[in-house]
């Protein structure tokens, strides 16, 4: 083989590599560049990983595999489509279907993406499954009705999951290598683990765009010297005694592979859609179409761009965070630490020491922090749920995170514990303190009917207890991890015979410090200022993203 402009970084869409090849690209397609960051070498070089795979099911009683389109699946979920009276009028039974779909797709006369184009979106990724030649809204609703027959899982308790991989592609600086086992993967990886003498301590770093996925694949075929995961099955990164550290591009980025795509500035690549059928089932001996190949190639030089990108934007890969929050942390630590002169920086860094260490959180008060943490409150009121409302109106806050962060006080002082004994006690303390505690509710009954705020997961030692789709209607007796700004809301929206509360730590209230406050209007100046602005494309994103992670 021959490979020209040795150790730069170029992107080959035209052409792929053949495992045989590896030797190849070692001798003409790495850099040999490496930056230390304490006691690792890491190489600048630029890997992407991805692999394809079929997806079916063995039933409990029929040897033949049921195909179950997993790809297809996830992309229809949550989608909202908007319909109009006529298209209702025209399909029978229109609220039974609206019903039996609602665990995939939302019917909206109010909002959402017109079936129309929809349809022809999903027609030019799946044109096997939505055919091109439906053109009417109603009959096209049709069609994704019987799509969603097609593809829904087996309910079979006693069926088998399956899924195998049938290609693996792996990018080198912008070249693509394709293999078809995990066999040839690991020689791969081996060639270029002795050509480059890694360890664990001397590594590349290869990206993966949903590393959760693959590694599920991938995982019994390493010896893993670290793996760092935010939950079951969620790894961030895996380190493999080969050398290689498999990071996820998807936390990085927090965009789909499509959306990397569109938002590359200087490394033009996009996702192809629409050339790889997953309705068809494959395996390592299928013979794969040009168009196929190129879907793969594409997929792992979208990723390999958007490193470079970051790379470029950063300075060295290891200056790149482990995820897109990793970015708005370091900035928003350069701006606190920062200052003009040595003397202003160490008095700066003896402030912010000082303040930080106040604020450290012991193991015990942690893990009642962490039963108190909720998500926001999205719940459909029981009495509506399942029914179209007429004539029903909103309201947003425009940049509402930024604002509150900027308005609202924080605990910024060492948690006290009190014993609390009264009712007046305990009302002193949320009035005037940021309070999170153990309580304990007898006989608790709503005081509203249309929704409930208690989650039910969040209870223990729950009895008699009533449910709304996980939240707690009442019961007769409960316990739960609050906020002060939980009490407020739960007495706005029950009553209880009793309460006990128990654990109770309070904390001094305080706006976030000046520092924390002039970057985040910083960021939302950018973000307004730069919008639409021809040539500030990468500065907008930048600041956007930042700004939406400072939470």
């Amino acid at each position: 083989m021959n490979s020209t402009n040795c150790g730069v970084f170029e992107l080959l869409e035209d052409r792929y590599y053949d495992v045989d090849d590896i030797e190849g690209l070692i001798e003409n397609c790495f850099t040999h560049k490496y930056t230390r960051k304490q006691d690792t070498q890491i190489f600048e070089d630029v890997l992407a990983f991805d692999i394809e795979t079929s997806s079916f099911e063995y039933g409990a009683d029929d040897e033949t595999p049921y195909f179950f389109d997993a790809d297809l699946y996830a992309l229809m979920q949550n989608t909202i489509l908007k319909y109009s009276d006529a298209i209702r009028s025209d399909i029978p039974d229109f609220d039974k279907k609206r019903l039996k779909y609602l665990h995939l797709i939302t019917l909206s006369k109010d909002k959402g993406i017109p079936i129309d184009s929809y349809y022809k979106e999903m027609s030019d990724i799946y044109p096997s499954y939505f055919p091109a030649d439906i053109y009417h809204p109603s009959d096209q609703l049709q069609k994704i009705f019987e799509v969603i027959d097609m593809i829904k899982p087996v309910k079979d308790d006693d069926a088998d999951k399956c899924a195998i991989m049938y290609v693996w592609q792996l990018a080198i600086n912008g070249r693509v290598i394709i293999g078809r086992t995990w066999d040839e993967f690991i020689y791969v990886l081996t060639k270029i683990a002795e050509a480059h003498h890694l360890h664990t301590k001397r590594k590349m770093i290869i990206y993966v765009h949903n590393l959760a996925y693959e590694f599920q694949f991938m995982r019994c075929f390493f010896n893993w010297s670290k793996v760092f995961a935010v939950a079951p099955r969620k790894p961030i990164y895996a380190i493999c005694d080969l050398g290689f550290e498999f990071r996820c591009s998807y936390i990085l980025s927090n965009y789909s592979l499509q959306k990397v795509g569109e938002n590359l500035q200087r490394y033009k690549i996009n996702k192809l859609t629409g050339n790889l059928d997953y309705q068809l089932i494959r395996t390592p001996e299928t013979i794969l179409s040009e168009d196929e190949i190129n879907y793969c190639i594409n997929d792992v030089l979208v990723v390999s761009a958007y490193i470079k990108e970051e790379i470029e934007n950063e300075g060295s890969i290891t200056k790149i965070p482990l995820t897109c929050t990793g970015y708005c942390r370091n900035y928003c630590r350069n701006q606190c630490l920062s200052a003009k002169g040595k003397k202003a920086r160490d008095e700066q860094f003896y402030k912010y020491h000082k303040m930080i260490k106040k604020l450290k959180l012991t193991v015990p008060e942690y893990y009642q922090l962490h039963r108190a943490f909720m998500g926001g409150f999205t719940h459909c009121s029981a009495r509506f749920s399942g029914i179209t409302v007429e004539n029903v109106d909103s309201f947003d806050f425009t940049s509402s995170y930024p604002a509150v962060l900027l308005s609202e006080q924080y605990p910024m002082s060492k948690a006290e514990e009190v014993k609390i004994t009264s009712v007046s006690e305990l009302m002193h303390n949320i009035d005037l303190y940021c309070c999170v505690f153990d309580v304990e509710f007898t006989d608790l009954e709503p005081t509203m009917i249309n929704e409930n705020y208690i989650p039910k997961s969040k209870c223990y030692n729950i009895e008699g207890c009533v449910e709304n789709n996980g939240r707690v209607v009442s019961c007769s007796r409960c316990g739960l991890t609050i906020t002060d700004v939980d009490f407020n809301i739960i007495r706005r929206c029950y009553k209880w015979s009793s309460m006990t509360i128990g654990t109770f730590r309070r904390y001094k209230r305080g706006y976030l410090p000046k520092e924390i406050i002039m970057s985040i209007l910083t960021l939302y100046k950018d973000k307004t200022m730069l919008k639409g602005v021809k040539g500030k494309e990468t500065e907008y994103l930048k600041s956007k993203g930042l700004l939406n992670s400072v939470y």
